[in-house]
């Protein structure tokens, strides 16, 4: 049997900030884009803060109406890419294959180790208190025997929770559950399931799957319909970061999001973490996708190649704005986007060609210079608007 553990460092914008500063550990906090205008949105909030009922991706406006004591931290990327690249680390010395998913989700396959680790469960427990005595980050950990358990088992009991979930006992605890539990049902998927009827997982694992297939379509009711029976023989895959085929990032919503103007916001943030990826390993890219979840868990991916490589900010963001705003967008609320950068090879300014962009190796020059600036100085010294 598979031994597969998923590990989500809980609230981690929020608890690397609590982890630098030990003046706000234990108090309501929010991690923003900025302070700046009158549109900011919340990134990531503490535990405590979300005690009083904020939520990620609400208005600062509307968090300080519920919390008036509401500390704010503006985001630091470069922060929390060293805290990922530090929790990855601290996997690797101990899980034969990890599968970094996320800035802050892992995969392990622990399978065969038992001899050298003992009880799984302990070994978690391992996990769990290393990653907080290292890093002083909190975190939740699944077990299961395939991916689609461990991930569900490490989003059922958070802070600071080991759960184990098991193909053979699904019956028993994974049945139970509300549907909306299950990995890949959002809010709308949730509406027709329960007009047919269907309010539990085990409901979903019983049901004709034909009459499933004309409500939900036929992709995602074979995927849900599966997973509801804890059947999921998808791998953990590994790879080294400085020679991966694609790099990309994306985020989950916690709630349907239809403002354009928050999807441009995410899509920069994510494109600056791309760019300066790719400026860090000394590669460029030709090639952008741009990747959407919508609420009825339906995804799409649209994709440009250019010319030339790139691996600055603008022509990510640029790209992925233009595959957004002309292929994709509708009035459907949008669950996840992502930006993925593929065509990676390595930059080489000897291979310069008469296809090179003169303006892309200036903006080049200067992001590098920002890239100094910022590793010298932090995140937060200089800021981007749309």
């Amino acid at each position: 049997m598979r031994q597969i553990l998923h590990i989500d460092i809980n609230s981690f914008f929020a608890s690397c900030e609590q982890a630098v500063d030990e003046t706000i550990r234990g108090k309501p906090i929010a991690v923003v884009s900025s302070l700046e205008g009158r549109n900011c949105i919340l990134l990531a909030v503490s535990y405590e803060a979300k005690a009083y009922g904020i939520k990620r991706t609400m208005s600062l406006k509307h968090a300080q109406s519920l919390c008036q004591d509401l500390v704010l931290r503006v985001a630091n990327h470069t922060m929390y890419q060293d805290f990922s690249d530090k929790f990855i680390k601290v996997l690797c010395e101990y899980a034969p294959i990890v599968e970094n998913t996320s800035i802050d989700e892992a995969y392990l396959d622990m399978t065969g180790t038992e001899r050298l680790y003992g009880d799984i469960k302990e070994f978690a427990k391992k996990i769990q208190n290393m990653i907080y005595d290292k890093l002083l980050l909190p975190s939740s950990i699944g077990i299961a025997d395939n991916k689609c358990l461990a991930k569900m088992a490490s989003d059922y009991k958070k802070p600071l929770g080991i759960t184990e979930f098991y193909s053979a006992n699904i019956k028993k605890q994974v049945w139970p559950l509300s549907v909306d539990t299950l990995w890949g049902v959002g809010s709308k998927t949730l509406g027709n399931l329960q007009k047919l009827g269907i309010y539990t997982i085990g409901d979903l694992a019983i049901f004709d799957k034909a009459q499933l297939k004309i409500y939900i379509g036929e992709s995602s009711s074979e995927m849900l319909h599966k997973y509801a029976n804890g059947i999921d023989n998808s791998k953990v895959i590994s790879y080294d970061k400085n020679n991966a085929k694609s790099i990309g990032k994306e985020i989950t919503f916690e709630e349907d999001i239809t403002s354009r103007d928050i999807i441009k916001k995410e899509l920069l943030l994510m494109s600056e973490k791309v760019a300066t990826r790719l400026r860090k390993v000394g590669k460029k890219a030709k090639t952008v996708t741009l990747k959407i979840k919508y609420n009825n868990f339906t995804v799409i991916t649209r994709s440009h190649t250019l010319e030339h490589g790139f691996n600055t900010t603008n022509s990510i963001y640029k790209t992925a704005v233009d595959l957004y705003i002309k292929q994709c967008i509708n009035s459907m609320p949008i669950r996840l986007v992502g930006v993925q950068v593929s065509n990676i090879e390595k930059n080489d300014k000897e291979q310069m060609s008469l296809f090179t962009n003169i303006d892309d190796d200036k903006d080049e020059r200067f992001e590098k210079s920002i890239d100094i600036i910022r590793q010298k100085y932090g995140y937060n010294i200089i800021k981007r608007n749309i």
